[in-house]
């Protein structure tokens, strides 16, 4: 548990965390960041990942989104420690959301992480739908 329980110390220590989105571009730190333990490196600055400490929270700059968390629970799960928190706080980049809220797909390549170190950008060539009436796409 060397690398889960070092994480868990932090949060437990100072009870919040952040949640930060990157663009697809980012894939490589996403990726990098969930295989290195943060005890043994400072996954930032060896990556070269910029951010800023807003209210004690800790925020990369290259998010698009992110959530100002307070812990609610910390559990337990075999080698890993499943930490459940409160939203308090988000920040956001406008530009890259439209006026109702959701991602300016000309602005953001969202990473969806496939599997096995597998991303796939989801951007404006993926196709959307609306699903206003989940029933509608029911199958008979």
């Amino acid at each position: 548990m060397g690398r889960e329980r070092h994480t868990y110390d932090m949060v437990k220590k100072s009870n919040r965390f952040t949640i930060n989105f990157l663009p697809f571009d980012d894939a490589g730190f996403i990726q990098y960041s969930g295989t290195v333990s943060g005890a043994e490196v400072d996954k930032t600055q060896t990556y070269g990942q910029p951010w800023r400490m807003e209210e004690d929270y800790p925020l990369l700059e290259r998010a698009y989104l992110a959530y100002e968390c307070r812990v609610h629970q910390i559990v337990p799960t075999g080698d890993h420690d499943w930490v459940i928190g409160n939203i308090e706080g988000c920040h956001y980049k406008e530009e890259k959301f439209l006026e109702n809220g959701l991602p300016n797909f000309e602005d953001l390549n969202i990473p969806l992480y496939l599997g096995r170190s597998s991303y796939v950008s989801l951007n404006d060539e993926v196709e959307i739908k609306e699903v206003k009436d989940p029933l509608s796409f029911k199958k008979s």
